[in-house]
């Protein structure tokens, strides 16, 4: 399956959330990763999102996009926020150890999309069976 890349977009919106995590512990757990890596792409993923909701722009939605390498997943998460988010706290500190080749962009605010458009990247670094 490397080179293929899975998509999803939910609303931004928390009851979206177990949706979210369940696709995407789902998508670990079908390219092989074990358990506890498959928990953690769900709780890095979970984080992300939790993290832009509230500061979602009126109708946003959340995109997931999921690249599948040999030896990696590379993962962009992609919205329209009204603010800029800020990452901080102990979920951003479990997710920078977690991934890698952590980038976070962040647009001027575009009124044509609602806000300012985020960019959340990262690497997953676990082996895929």
């Amino acid at each position: 399956m490397s080179g293929s890349t899975v998509a999803m977009e939910i609303e931004a919106r928390p009851e979206q959330l177990g949706i979210l995590r369940s696709m995407t512990r789902s998508l670990g757990l079908g390219l092989g990763l074990a358990i506890d890596a498959a928990a953690d792409l769900e709780l890095v993923a979970h984080e992300i999102a939790t993290a832009l909701i509230p500061v979602a722009g009126p109708g946003a939605s959340l995109r997931f996009e999921y690249r599948v390498e040999a030896i990696e997943i590379e993962v962009l998460i992609s919205s329209h926020t009204a603010v800029p988010p800020v990452l901080n706290g102990l979920g951003w500190h479990i997710v920078r150890t977690l991934v890698t080749d952590f980038a976070l962009g962040c647009g001027s605010y575009d009124p044509a999309g609602a806000g300012h458009p985020v960019t959340v990247g990262f690497s997953w670094p676990h082996p895929l069976g």
